[in-house]
């Protein structure tokens, strides 16, 4: 019966310390698991945080189009034909600025060197 008993010992002593390394496993499986537990609630957080300001920044970009096209728009007159003035008084403003824009590129394009061929 002491053969038995000294045989199972070492099983034991194997069984014992296994059970140890186990619960030091769950232990901190359990402590991963808190702070995984807190780190969605903060991401949650964030993202609500974040949801929210884009939502307040797009409101503000619209408002601001709003005041801007509003602004812009030509005040209803009586006579009809001073519209007709501020109308190709921006339209002569614009082809205006299209000619500037055209020399502008024309002269950037005269200053870049000639593009050298790709040889293979």
């Amino acid at each position: 019966m002491s053969v038995l008993v000294e045989q199972q010992d070492e099983q034991i002593t194997v069984i014992e310390t296994t059970a140890g390394e186990v619960e030091k496993d769950m232990e901190m499986g359990v402590s991963y698991t808190d702070k995984a537990v807190e780190s969605a609630k903060g991401a949650r957080k964030k993202r609500k945080i974040c949801f929210i300001l884009s939502i307040v920044l797009l409101i503000i970009i619209g408002i601001v189009v709003a005041v801007v096209v509003v602004k812009n728009l030509p005040a209803k007159q009586s006579g009809g034909s001073s519209g007709t003035k501020t109308v190709t008084a921006s339209a002569t403003s614009t082809a205006g600025a299209v000619a500037t824009a055209a020399a502008r590129l024309g002269r950037l394009r005269a200053a870049l060197p000639a593009p050298t061929p790709l040889v293979d």
